[in-house]
């Protein structure tokens, strides 16, 4: 089954450019750096993804002089390419907690305000899922 997983990751990987677009960021008034890349000409939508525990942002992009802390683990690059290649933006921010896990009280002022941030500057849709534990912040964190 891992043979598998690794082979379909690798194969979405050749399909896809890892340098989609430029890298930028922005910050909420509670200072939660959020990271996002934009496609080329009008976007569709704002894709947001909440990350698993011990993961973050930074696993989405490659270092770059936008995002010093990046190191864009094989998923997380084709996932974000794949999103900007296909004409939305793709943003992402981390948790507060310093396990590296969402935690209901502690983001969900940071998940409210990351969405307000992205509704404010982007005109279009928006569309959040979250990886693993991000699911879960995500479910808690809906009405915020």
């Amino acid at each position: 089954m891992f043979i598998v997983l690794v082979t379909l990751v690798l194969s979405l990987a050749a399909l896809v450019s890892v340098d989609a677009g430029q890298l930028y960021t922005t910050t909420t008034p509670s200072h939660s750096t959020v990271y996002y890349e934009q496609p080329a000409g009008t976007p569709k939508g704002v894709v947001l993804a909440l990350h698993g525990c011990d993961h973050g942002a930074e696993d989405f992009w490659n270092r770059s002089s936008s995002c010093l802390g990046c190191h864009g683990l094989p998923v997380g690059l084709t996932t974000s390419a794949y999103i900007v290649k296909n004409g939305y933006i793709f943003a992402s921010f981390s948790t507060s907690s310093l396990n590296g896990c969402w935690s209901s009280i502690s983001d969900g002022l940071h998940f409210g305000e990351v969405v307000q941030l992205l509704n404010k500057k982007f005109s279009v849709p928006l569309f959040v899922y979250g990886i693993s534990i991000g699911t879960l912040a995500l479910l808690v964190n809906l009405g915020k």
